[in-house]
């Protein structure tokens, strides 16, 4: 995703929030049987984790369910999400449509989670941004950016940081066509703006968490740097490449990985 649909939403969170302490009492109770996910709670408080902002359940058959939602859930893929059988696989699709500025199908690479985290992140850089032109695009695929048009507060930032995967799923349910929504934010902020252009060059430091893993893919950007003067006039015009780092969190579904979320990360058990 392109840094600059993330400006506004990182200054919103970039203020610091004191960590959560939470135990397994805490945790909310694991549904009975005969629901979709659902288990017995069986007394054994080793079987929940609070991580990354979610209680974790690992199951009598040894896998993750997540609380979300007032629900346990084993989050599935929608149709138009594009897996791959291997990370490296997928790391080889992130590389080609980064440089080729391929903003759809660096979108179906995602997870649900994933899709509807960069859909909040454009919904708020919409909102809080003075560009008629972006707001309209997004109201036009039915997302509410107004709900985000205020001035913001420590609270309302600390709120975000808190209430992010709940309020990405939210925005998510009201966008009629995600991909399109993006390729096309995506694809005219670009237009807008200097030509920029980025290389990957390696996905290095992979740690791999069972059916999740992370790493760091190592990129450059050439950006286009224009000179002016005292009078506002254009006096010139240079490339300019810089190095830079993008923290990748993968996630594995039906055999198939995805780009994911950090709070997708499941806990090592």
């Amino acid at each position: 995703m392109r840094p600059i649909v993330l400006v506004a939403l990182a200054c919103l969170m970039a203020a610091v929030l004191p960590s959560l302490a939470a135990s397994a009492a805490d945790a909310p109770v694991v549904a009975a049987p005969g629901t979709a996910v659902g288990y017995v709670a069986s007394g054994d408080s080793s079987r929940y984790h609070f991580y990354n902002g979610y209680w974790w359940y690992w199951t009598p058959d040894n896998r993750w369910l997540r609380y979300v939602n007032g629900q346990w859930v084993a989050p599935g893929v929608p149709a138009d999400s594009q897996g791959y059988k291997t990370i490296e696989e997928l790391f080889a699709a992130y590389k080609k449509a980064q440089e080729n500025h391929d903003w759809k199908k660096l979108f179906l690479l995602g997870t649900p989670e994933r899709q509807d985290s960069e859909i909040l992140s454009l919904v708020i850089s919409a909102a809080t941004s003075n560009d008629v032109a972006l707001k309209n695009l997004v109201e036009k695929h039915g997302a509410n950016w107004k709900q985000f048009d205020h001035e913001w507060t420590d609270g309302d930032r600390q709120r975000l940081m808190r209430e992010f995967p709940s309020l990405a799923a939210s925005i998510g349910k009201q966008v009629r066509n995600k991909p399109e929504l993006m390729a096309a934010a995506e694809g005219y902020i670009y237009k807008k703006g200097d030509p920029w252009s980025t290389q990957v060059h390696q996905l290095t430091n992979l740690v791999r968490h069972g059916t999740t893993a992370e790493g760091v893919s190592f990129e450059s950007q050439t950006s286009t740097v224009r000179s002016y003067d005292a009078q506002g006039n254009k006096t010139g015009q240079a490339s300019q490449t810089s190095p830079r780092s993008s923290r990748l969190w993968f996630r594995q579904i039906d055999r198939r990985w995805y780009l994911a979320t950090e709070n997708e990360i499941t806990p090592e058990k």
